[in-house]
């Protein structure tokens, strides 16, 4: 294998963007990417962002990367999902087969996503090989996702890992093919972690399986629960001639729709329906389709919208229109309105065109008789023939869990004052709104306290009885050994607070509430749990990168003056034996001594 492009963004995202990349020969390619994402809740307790997860979504040439998985074809921001990865870094390696020439990785973002690194390997051969992977600690979360695409059989799968026993709790590495656990059959391991520290005690297994049914579109992940390290994955796999995707000139489908980019299978729908109609009917046509996506009846893309059953007629095998549906190239005399279908789709994928239809989600032509559909719903546009309604639909599929979360969530504030007064309860009974898995088999349930207040009581899993509680700021970051968490905005005036989970302070810094104040970056631990760091602004031109040096007897803090900025990075060395802050203006960096300082320029 061969790597042909590396580029290493470390730092979040806000917003969608491109990587475009030329290839200079067909074959197939590796990809890799690594980011994080938090969780709703994680946004929410440090005021980031209210009920927002981070997510990540990646699309090859407008095409989305999908997979088989649970019966279903996934995007990839089922991968990148802030509320499953809570925070921890996942990487994806993506098996393409991909034409030469010119092709634009993009990026869709929700929320704020940091991504790692982006690399591609060209792949020589049938096996692809990946080894030595370490696994950053965390808690029964996915680590790694394998993707093998269009044009690309699985033969075999070779895994060889080690998960060793730590302390009282023991490392383990889940395995799951297309969505199926592999099952543990030693009856000293957990069932469903193929990799038990308990039974393996350190020692190397490796998982091996052939595939004969050539099948494309294949996933296995692998959930990492403490630190497990793999020693090697080979991957054995059969290239066959990869399918073509249509384009504006060459739009002939490959015999399935779910190989067209969305802009090509919405110019088809848009085609196929309204071709004759002037360029406004084009694009109500349009809207139609993107006003239905996120709608249960309807589907969560273009594709799922467009392909439902007896939704769209040009689609319909009998209909006539069929053919230009299939090849909108067929007639000369048309070409010029399939370039206009082109041009309309993709302007409203990217958000050029307004909605002239207000919200319409049905329409029909004046020569047939008004549909059922049209009782009870309001007419907003007609254009010719062709009438635009919009029919009330139930919510979408987001608005349901976001409401009754924010009800939870006052729900809870209404109720915390008294509800914590509680000191000894069954986590069975508690009723709080959130909750987490820390270390030594304990659960950490988070609950409202007041406006500036998050209190937190800790459980045992086993027995389900109340061991600690504490409430030391609104937003709380455990360390990747869940041992330690940082708060923000501490009761005795704004700071921080590092503490543990029995409630026991390790550190505390406080500014008098007078004092402007403000932590532009929430911080970041160290890979080993023993240092946090974090920038502060304590006036309006003056901030410090703060670094709490190892805790207990030995804790030290470095306080170092920084240059302003609108956005930090902060980021620790894989070792854990020196810091680095990146704005805007320069890369500053703090070593293990917790004296000297690098600084310089970007």
């Amino acid at each position: 294998m061969n790597q042909i492009h590396h580029t290493v963004f470390n730092q979040e995202r806000d917003r969608a963007f491109d990587h475009p990349f030329s290839f200079k020969e067909k074959g197939t390619y590796l990809v890799k990417i690594t980011a994080h994402a938090k969780s709703w809740w994680q946004n929410t307790k440090i005021g980031r962002s209210f009920l927002q997860k981070d997510s990540l979504t990646l699309r090859i040439d407008s095409k989305e990367i999908i997979s088989a998985f649970f019966k279903k074809r996934l995007r990839a921001s089922d991968i990148w999902n802030g509320n499953v990865l809570q925070g921890h870094e996942l990487t994806a390696y993506i098996v393409l087969a991909l034409d030469e020439g010119n092709h634009i990785f993009s990026f869709d973002v929700y929320g704020k996503p940091y991504i790692g690194e982006f690399s591609v390997t060209q792949i020589s051969g049938s096996d692809i090989k990946v080894e030595n992977l370490k696994c950053s600690p965390r808690d029964r979360i996915p680590w790694l996702t394998f993707l093998i695409n269009e044009g690309i059989s699985l033969s075999s799968l070779s895994i060889t890992a080690k998960a060793p026993r730590s302390g009282k709790d023991d490392d383990d590495l889940k395995l799951l093919i297309d969505g199926v656990t592999e099952k543990n059959t030693d009856t000293k391991a957990h069932r469903d972690w193929y990799w038990c520290g308990k039974a393996l005690r350190g020692e190397a297994k490796t998982f091996t399986r052939s595939f004969s049914d050539g099948k494309t579109l294949r996933r296995f992940d692998l959930d990492g629960d403490g630190a497990p390290t793999i020693q090697s994955i080979i991957i054995r796999i059969a290239t066959h001639s990869h399918t073509r995707i249509p384009t504006l000139e060459d739009p002939k489908w490959t015999g399935d729709f779910r190989d067209d980019p969305d802009n090509i299978i919405l110019a088809r729908g848009i085609f196929g329906e309204g071709r004759s109609l002037p360029e406004l009917g084009k694009i109500g046509i349009g809207w139609v389709i993107r006003n239905r996506i996120g709608y249960a009846q309807w589907g969560n893309t273009y594709h799922e919208v467009i392909l439902k059953p007896l939704q769209f007629s040009a689609f319909n095998k009998s209909d006539p229109n069929r053919i230009f549906v299939e090849d909108p190239s067929r007639d000369s005399t048309q070409r010029e309105a399939w370039r206009e279908c082109y041009r309309i789709a993709s302007s409203i994928i990217q958000g050029g065109i307004s909605d002239p239809t207000k919200g319409a989600n049905h329409y029909y032509s004046t020569y047939i008789k008004p549909p059922s559909w049209t009782k009870g719903a309001t007419q907003t546009l007609k254009i010719d023939n062709t009438l635009f309604y919009r029919v009330p639909q139930k919510a979408k599929r987001a608005v349901f869990p976001i409401v009754f979360l924010a009800f939870i969530m006052i729900v809870a504030g209404v109720f915390a004052s008294e509800a914590s007064r509680i000191k000894s309860r069954d986590l069975d009974q508690e009723s709080s709104y959130f909750k987490e898995y820390i270390a030594d088999n304990s659960v950490a349930v988070y609950y409202s306290c007041g406006t500036e207040c998050m209190g937190v009581r800790v459980f045992d899993e086993k027995t389900g009885k109340q061991k600690a509680e504490f409430n030391y700021g609104v937003g709380y970051i455990w360390s990747p050994d869940r041992r330690r968490f940082a708060a923000f905005h501490s009761s005795a005036g704004h700071g921080f607070t590092v503490g543990n989970g029995k409630g026991e302070v390790l550190f505390i810094y406080t500014k008098p509430l007078e004092n402007s104040f403000d932590i532009p970056n929430f911080g970041q631990w160290s890979p080993d749990s023993s240092k946090f760091a974090v920038v502060i602004q304590d006036s309006e031109t003056e901030y410090e990168l703060f670094v709490v040096w190892g805790f207990g007897g030995a804790t030290r803090v470095t306080s170092v003056r920084i240059p302003s900025a609108q956005t930090y990075v902060i980021e620790w060395d894989p070792t854990s034996r020196f810091v680095s802050v990146n704005n805007d203006a320069a890369i500053l960096e703090v070593d293990e001594s917790g004296y000297g300082h690098r600084y310089s320029e970007n």
